[in-house]
C-alpha cells in the first residue's frame, strides 16, 4: 500500500503536468482575441474550453485554469498604479493596445481622484467594498449596489462609517481616508449613485464630457480601480494576491457591443471593480462606470451620461 504522502505527491505532479500542457497549448493560440470578458467566436483550444466551463458553471481542471490564468496575464492584465502612473503592459498586450501609453499619460492627473470604498471590519481592519471616483470636490460616483452594501440592508447610510481612500497605490505616500457622509443622488433605474464625502480629498475631480461619447465595437478602453481577490482559490485569487493585493490597478480591453445604457467590454475586472471609471484609451476620455462582471462571461459598464445626469441634477 502507498502512503498518503505518496498519493499527494503524485496528485501534485499530475496537476503540474496538466498545467504545463495547458500553458503550452495556450501559447500556440495566443494570437486569438480577448480570452477574458464576454464570450467571443474565435477563442480556441484550452482557453475556449475554460470559457465554456465558466459559462456552464463547471469547475476548471488544472489545465483549463492554467489556460485562463495565462490568457489574463498576457492579454488582459491587471497593471499596478504607482508614482509614475499606470505601469506599461506586458509585450503581448502592448502589441494589441498601441494607445496604452497615450492613455497612461492622459489619465495620470485623474489617478488621485479614484478611490477605494471600504467599511470597518474586525480588529480595526477595513473591508474593501468597491471603487468610486470624484466628480466634484466632495462628490463621489459609484454603483447603487455598492450603496446597498454600505447600508447593510437597512436602507440608511450611517455617516462616517464608510470611507474612500484616494491613494492606495503600490508606492508613494498614503493620504488619509475620507468619510462618506450622505447620499447625494441615486439614479431611479440605473446602477449608479453619487455620494457626498467629507473634506480632505486631494484629487482633481474627473471631467464629465458635456456630450455623449460615441463608441464603437473594437474601441480600446481602460478600467482603473481596486480589483480584489474573490477568495475562491481560482484564477483571480492568484493574480491579485501578494504584497500589492488591494492596490489600485488598471486593465486594458475593448468595447464588445453597445446598447441602450450599456457598454459591454472585456477589460479584466474582479470584486472591488464595481464603480471603476472606464476611459477611452486613445485620449483618456471618461466614457463610463463599470458595474458588473463575471469572469469569462461578460463585463458591463454604464455610459458616463448616467453619471452626468445625476451631477447635473445637483447643480454640479
Amino acid at each position: 500500500m502507498t502512503s498518503t504522502g505518496d498519493e499527494l505527491q503524485r496528485a501534485r505532479q499530475q496537476a503540474d503536468e496538466l498545467r504545463a500542457t495547458g500553458l503550452e497549448q495556450l501559447r500556440s493560440s495566443l494570437e486569438t482575441r480577448a480570452l477574458v470578458g464576454p464570450m467571443i467566436d474565435d477563442v480556441v483550444g484550452l482557453a475556449r474550453e475554460a470559457m465554456e466551463a465558466l459559462d456552464d458553471g463547471r469547475p476548471l481542471n488544472p489545465a483549463l485554469e492554467a489556460a485562463l490564468d495565462e490568457a489574463i496575464r498576457a492579454l488582459r492584465p491587471f497593471v499596478l498604479v504607482g508614482r509614475a502612473g499606470l505601469a506599461p503592459l506586458p509585450p503581448l498586450a502592448a502589441a494589441r493596445f498601441p494607445n496604452w501609453a497615450a492613455c497612461a499619460a492622459a489619465v495620470r492627473p485623474a489617478l488621485g481622484a479614484i478611490g477605494k470604498v471600504s467599511l470597518p471590519g474586525p480588529e480595526g481592519e477595513r473591508v474593501d467594498v468597491a471603487t468610486g471616483f470624484l466628480v466634484a470636490p466632495r462628490l463621489v460616483a459609484t454603483n447603487r449596489h455598492v450603496l446597498e452594501v454600505l447600508e447593510a440592508g437597512t436602507g440608511a447610510l450611517v455617516a462616517g462609517q464608510a470611507t474612500v481612500a484616494f491613494g492606495q497605490q503600490y508606492e508613494g505616500a498614503e493620504p488619509a481616508a475620507v468619510a462618506i457622509v450622505a447620499v447625494a443622488a441615486q439614479h431611479p433605474s440605473l446602477d449608479v449613485v453619487v455620494l457626498e464625502i467629507g473634506p480632505g480629498a486631494g484629487g482633481t475631480p474627473l471631467a464629465l464630457p458635456a456630450i455623449d461619447v460615441a463608441l464603437v465595437p473594437g474601441d480600446e478602453l481602460a478600467t482603473i480601480g481596486f480589483p480584489a481577490r474573490p477568495g475562491d482559490g481560482g484564477v483571480l485569487d492568484a493574480l491579485l494576491s501578494g504584497p500589492y493585493a488591494g492596490k489600485k490597478r488598471g486593465s486594458p480591453g475593448r468595447v464588445r457591443t453597445m446598447g441602450v445604457d450599456q457598454i459591454d467590454h472585456d477589460c479584466s475586472t474582479a470584486p472591488g471593480s464595481s464603480g471603476s471609471p472606464v476611459f477611452r484609451q486613445r485620449d483618456g476620455t471618461l466614457v463610463g462606470i463599470h458595474y458588473e462582471g463575471v469572469v469569462g462571461i461578460r463585463n458591463g459598464a454604464l455610459p458616463v451620461a448616467a453619471v452626468r445626469e445625476l451631477v447635473d441634477g445637483l447643480g454640479g
